[in-house]
């Protein structure tokens, strides 16, 4: 009786421990997969790298966007100085359109000339509405004919809930006189992400401008103005957050205070975007909630590399050509955020175009590769288009018909040597 008493005191000691343990352990994957409380009218959590939405609440519903707007105007001020027709120290006269623009503002004058560096330092940082106007009409003539760029620029992007009114993200009804354009003035948070997704890829050099925490305009003359970055988790500002280097905030009546944020560790970036949060602390409180989960549960992979082949689908078949065959290479590095730990449960699925023929140039298109996760196609993936690596020129007749019977002779004799196999092995 000693002994099964000891025995049962031993299981139960047994299972006194690993029920806790198995508790804690159950525990913590519950906690690993806690999505965050974010307390905003949309948001949208995005992989910088492949645009692929990590968290998401009414991502494509279209809301005001306020300031966020001169994310778009950022972006085409950048590319006429890429193209060549404006460049950084480029004088711009202000107008008096400009200069009676009401909101956050440098209070530039009619006729007061100011570089292309200047007014664009003071969009960047302080979010001057007067400045904004003023390079839009530097660029286009007008700012009518600048919005219907951005509207345009706005299409190419796919930026399908998106349509603005004017460059700055103000109400219309703070303008003397408003942009000639139609519609309401709206933007998605996928859009957002999206926008500032394009602005960092193309021009890299945006961060020199959204990092400044501190600036001076007109500095050592009359009217100069202290001017202290809006975007507040910079470093060296009171909502800091590590990896933080942009990008623009946003707030209006109708908009309530919106923020579309950028942060790189370890080099993941993510971009977050808040729209209609109750004030301008929350949008940040909320955005280090968004940058917290990305930051803990994800980490950058890289699954196959630009001009590269994709491992057991290194050729797809060409018909009629010299060659019967062309090696496939990706168009780009394939490199997006995978939760930690999961990274065997992504799998490539590449598709080949059907039935190619000869003639085919390098660089063709010959078939395009995605993604599957746990058997099933990722969501918002773009897919990557694969190319062929050389030419492949169109057969002659003598070599196909030649080719053509290699391949009548070599079945026969297959089909002869699987009869006598099967002969013997019967």
């Amino acid at each position: 009786m000693e002994e099964k008493g000891r025995k049962w005191l031993y299981v139960s000691l047994a299972i006194a421990l690993i029920v806790p343990l198995t508790t804690i352990g159950q525990a913590q994957r519950v906690q690993a997969v806690e999505q965050p409380d974010i307390d905003a009218k949309s948001y949208v959590l995005m992989d910088a790298e492949s645009g692929r939405l990590l968290l998401s609440k009414e991502a494509d519903t279209p809301l005001p966007p306020a300031s966020m707007t001169k994310m778009m105007t950022e972006y085409l001020v950048l590319k006429a100085i890429e193209d060549g027709t404006l460049s950084w120290e480029q004088e711009v006269p202000v107008s008096a359109n400009a200069s009676k623009i009401e909101g956050s503002q440098v209070w530039l004058a009619e006729n007061e000339v100011r570089t292309v560096r200047e007014l664009f330092t003071a969009m960047s940082v302080y979010s001057a509405n007067d400045a904004t106007v003023a390079l839009a009409e530097e660029v286009a003539g007008s700012e009518t004919a600048f919005v219907e760029m951005m509207n345009e620029k706005a299409e190419d992007m796919g930026l399908n809930d998106t349509h603005f009114l004017n460059s700055t993200g103000l109400p219309q009804d703070m303008y003397p006189n408003p942009p000639q354009v139609d519609g309401e003035h709206l933007m998605s948070a996928k859009d957002s992400a999206t926008l500032a997704k394009y602005l960092i890829e193309d021009f890299p050099d945006i961060t020199e401008f959204t990092t400044i925490d501190k600036a001076t305009f007109r500095e050592g003359e009359p009217g100069a103005i202290d001017m202290i970055n809006w975007n507040r988790m910079i470093k060296g500002l009171e909502h800091e957050y590590e990896g933080v280097d942009g990008l623009k905030t946003g707030e209006t009546d109708a908009a309530g205070a919106c923020f579309t944020g950028t942060a790189v560790r370890d080099n993941l970036r993510l971009i977050a975007v808040v729209m209609g949060t109750d004030s301008r602390n929350k949008r940040f409180e909320e955005t280090k909630k968004l940058f917290e989960y990305g930051f803990t549960h994800y980490e950058l992979k890289e699954f196959v590399k630009g001009n590269a082949p994709v491992p057991e689908n290194e050729t797809v078949d060409v018909r009629g050509g010299k060659k019967t065959e062309v090696e496939a290479l990706t168009d780009r590095s394939v490199r997006f955020a995978v939760e930690k730990g999961t990274e065997k449960k992504y799998e490539a699925k590449v598709t080949f175009k059907e039935g190619l023929k000869a003639p085919i140039k390098a660089g063709d298109v010959v078939g395009e590769l995605t993604y599957l996760y746990n058997g099933e196609p990722m969501a918002n993936f773009q897919p990557v288009p694969l190319r062929a690596a050389a030419d492949v020129e169109e057969a002659g007749w003598f070599r196909l018909f030649f080719r053509g019977l290699k391949d009548v002779v070599s079945g026969v004799f297959n089909g002869i040597a699987d009869s006598v196999t099967g002969v013997f092995s019967s």
